[in-house]
């Protein structure tokens, strides 16, 4: 699972960085000073709405990613408490391992028939199909979780994105009509 929470925030930051790569080369692109006092002019003139627009990209994508990692914790849980009574009963099959052994140190046959009248009487192959069981079940949600988080995530990102390149397009109207007007 710590494998795989790895593998997922690797996948969420290559997400988040082939988004923002976006957006900074349609920034480089759209805003890029050529050098022209003019066309200064008028960057410096609306660099508040040049700022604020690439300050709301950062928040918004923010919100994309908090989202995206709101319920990791809670989704890791189940598996994880699984894990730990698969564990305990690990543990008792030792403790019943040695109590055996203890008991028909000189028999192998012996020591092995024991060990499965204990098993026996406490459903103890039982018990463990069963967590194994729900433990299977509990890393296939989790596995899903995090897809639909990936992919909810991308589509956020993707729409933030968009919002962006709709603001940049505004502010580049702006501009031009500011540096016709100056010209």
């Amino acid at each position: 699972m710590v494998n795989w929470a790895d593998e997922f925030q690797i996948k969420r930051l290559d997400v988040t960085m082939r988004y923002r790569m976006q957006m900074i080369r349609h920034q480089e692109h759209s805003l890029k000073s050529n050098g022209n006092p003019k066309w200064l002019e008028c960057l410096f003139v609306h660099r508040k709405e040049i700022r604020r627009s690439i300050h709301l990209y950062y928040e918004s994508e923010h919100l994309c990613l908090k989202a995206a990692t709101s319920k990791d914790e809670e989704s890791k849980e189940p598996a994880e408490q699984l894990d730990k009574q698969i564990v305990k009963w690990r543990k008792g099959y030792r403790y019943l391992v040695n109590l055996c052994r203890d008991e028909h140190s000189t028999s192998k046959q012996q020591e092995q028939e024991c060990l499965v009248e204990y098993m026996q009487n406490d459903k103890y192959n039982e018990v463990i199909r069963r967590l194994m069981s729900l433990k299977q079940s509990a890393t296939s949600d989790l596995y899903a979780y995090y897809n639909s988080s990936l992919i909810d995530m991308e589509e956020c990102l993707k729409t933030n994105l968009s919002r962006y390149l709709d603001r940049i397009r505004n502010i580049m109207e702006t501009l031009n009509k500011c540096y016709t007007i100056t010209m």
